[in-house]
């Protein structure tokens, strides 16, 4: 019986000495089996590597999106577009004002016939052709005689034709009142001129003349300067 209670006695000693084995076991599993990615920072946990949720791809979602781009785009062009032709129109608004303003037109017309063109008539010269718009006001106010208006109408006239070159000597333009004889005189009285305007070449060898000639009338009643039987010729 003494021998019983020994070998039971030291069978609890072993039971006690296996139990704290085993907590000491459990206190290093537990220790070894925290996650790598579990870290600790002054008693907070934070996760090392965030959790990624993949979502699954909507293709009409994502066309249906660019869709309404679309829209919002061309409207945006559209309204810039109209803008843009707004100012432009304004602007060309603005450039016939300032040229109406600063050029009106003249109440005179000037018209040729030619001498040798009978059949044409007379025909309107526009007074931009021959630079003679801004003088053209200038005598419609009065600045300028029917004389005066006659001459550099015949030297517009000579200009517009004349080929010049080198060794020409160009000779001023000239007028003087029609007479009786030619078909002036009476109501024409200062206001029909005989017109003349020319240039000589004489160099070396070489002899020419170029001549604008014509018959100028300035009929304040129909508002016209007409240019008669205007002629231009290069002889030589």
């Amino acid at each position: 019986s003494e021998h019983s209670d020994v070998e039971s006695e030291h069978s609890n000693v072993e039971s006690e000495h296996s139990d704290v084995e085993s907590e000491h076991s459990n206190e290093s599993m537990s220790e070894e089996e925290i996650p790598d990615d579990h870290i600790e920072y002054d008693d907070e946990e934070y996760d090392e590597e965030p959790q990624i949720v993949e979502e699954e791809y909507d293709e009409q979602e994502d066309l249906d999106h660019m869709d309404s781009l679309d829209l919002v785009l061309d409207a945006t062009n559209s309204n810039d577009s109209g803008h843009d032709h707004e100012v432009e129109v304004i602007d060309g608004e603005d450039q016939f004002d300032a040229g109406t303003v600063e050029h009106p037109e003249s109440k005179y017309k000037i018209l040729k016939s030619e001498k040798y063109h009978p059949e044409f008539g007379l025909e309107e010269i526009h007074p931009d052709d021959l630079y003679l718009k801004e003088t053209l006001q200038c005598f419609e106010e009065g600045d300028i005689s029917n004389e005066e208006i006659a001459v550099l109408i015949i030297e517009a006239l000579f200009e517009k034709n004349f080929e010049n070159g080198d060794h020409w000597e160009i000779d001023p333009g000239t007028a003087r009142e029609l007479e009786e004889d030619e078909g002036g005189g009476g109501d024409l009285e200062d206001r029909a001129f005989v017109v003349k305007r020319q240039a000589r070449l004489d160099w070396n060898d070489l002899y020419s003349v170029a001549a604008a000639k014509g018959t100028i009338i300035v009929d304040p009643e129909k508002n016209e300067i007409r240019v008669e039987n205007y002629s231009y010729f290069v002889a030589g």
